[in-house]
């Protein structure tokens, strides 16, 4: 039967199935592009921030423009939009709906109006039971697009308004729990980064157990106080060098407790790939997690994109905190635009500020419990998550 695995008790019957065409209309947005946005001005939404900005439930508007009102092409409230054009079949099914009347739409969007579904509902429906269904509509290679005569054939199963509302209430109130804990999140983040900000400037020094000064602190190169080592690569045209059972570490992968690729001892032995063992501090030198710096979880091999550090005479957790922290800076300083790589060179040539290692482990120690609370919320997040996406599926045909 045309009915969901987990309703309220109150509903009962099959959901109705019909095209997207026949319970609503479909329209563009206007011209409006991300050159025309202002600090202040109309609200407005353009197809870019649907990947980053907004859910399944616009609750804010971010942008502004100040555009001359009558070139605007505006929403009403529970307006579904979805973008035209993106990188994967997978994001054209980007659907979001917004709460407010007014809202000024940008080019390359997709307007969805109807009086027989809720925005909301709609939404919720689009991003989880028809996603798949949207991506197969979905044309081109490099930049994949849709058109609104495509989407009018897709079809969807929908109860009426009475049981539509009463989902659509349910899974708010699960939103606003993974929105609240988000919130926990970044304020935590906010916190940590402020006393890291006056610790390493040292304008929040600590004392030691006995209450009195730490010594001052000492200038030095990384490369005084580290040994590093980077790893390397098996040829790929061997297959006896894969699918073996040592774990293959990316630069993605340093802060994971597993890996997607292995390779084998022979492969191992063959190539300039390195064990590093747990606790080893991994340090990302190419690709898009520049700079980026974890302590293990796993003993496995590293490629070239990655420096492994190990010392005696720094705090490891210190040190990991210290370039976290330094991150930005140096992408500032050694990658501008973008471009270029870190290297072992670079790294052992960074000038620090150091404490004595006692006063480095109180720092550290202190920072780790702003870090497990953080993980504890994150876990959190994502059991509540996992409970949406359970919900979903179970409650939407």
């Amino acid at each position: 039967m045309n009915v969901p695995k987990l309703r309220f008790k109150e509903f009962s019957g099959e959901w109705e199935e019909k095209s997207l065409g026949k319970l609503g209309s479909f329209s563009k947005g206007g011209t409006l592009s991300k050159a025309e946005l202002s600090d202040a001005g109309t609200e407005c939404i353009l197809y870019g921030e649907l990947y980053t900005n907004y859910g399944e439930v616009a609750n804010f508007v971010k942008s502004k423009t100040n555009v001359d009102e009558k070139l605007l092409t505006y929403s009403i409230k529970y307006d579904v939009v979805l973008p035209s054009s993106g990188e994967t079949p997978e994001d054209i099914s980007t659907a979001t709906c917004l709460l407010k009347d007014n809202i000024a739409l940008g080019g390359d969007l997709i307007v969805y109006r109807s009086d027989k579904l809720d925005g909301r509902f709609t939404s919720y429906l689009l991003n989880h039971k028809c996603k798949m269904k949207i991506a197969k509509i979905a044309q081109g290679k490099s930049v994949v697009h849709i058109n609104s005569n495509a989407l009018k054939k897709i079809t969807v199963n929908y109860p009426n308004k009475d049981e539509q509302e009463k989902l659509v209430g349910f899974i708010s109130f699960i939103e606003s729990k993974i929105e609240n804990i988000q919130l926990q999140i970044e304020c935590l983040e906010k916190q940590k980064k402020s006393l890291m900000q006056k610790i390493f400037s040292q304008e929040l020094r600590f004392k030691d157990d006995e209450g009195k000064d730490f010594p001052a602190w000492e200038e030095k190169k990384l490369g005084e106080v580290c040994d590093t080592f980077s790893g390397g690569t098996p040829s790929v045209s061997n297959k006896r060098f894969y699918n073996g059972d040592v774990p293959f570490i990316k630069s993605g992968e340093i802060h994971n407790d597993s890996t997607e690729g292995f390779i084998s001892a022979e492969g191992l032995k063959n190539s300039s790939a390195k064990i590093v063992e747990e606790g080893d501090l991994l340090y990302a030198l190419y690709g898009a997690n520049s700079g980026d710096v974890a302590i293990s979880k796993i003993k496995g091999a590293i490629n070239q994109a990655i420096l492994c550090i190990r010392t005696n005479e720094l705090n490891k957790e210190y040190l990991c905190e210290l370039l976290g922290f330094s991150r930005k800076n140096l992408m500032n300083t050694y990658l501008q635009g973008g471009q270029g790589n870190l290297s072992a060179e670079i790294f052992k040539n960074l000038k620090f500020l150091f404490p004595k290692k006692k006063e480095q482990k109180k720092i550290a120690d202190f920072l780790i419990v702003y870090n497990e609370k953080i993980d504890n919320e994150r876990k959190v997040l994502v059991r509540w998550q996992q409970i949406k996406k359970g919900l979903l599926q179970q409650m939407f045909v």
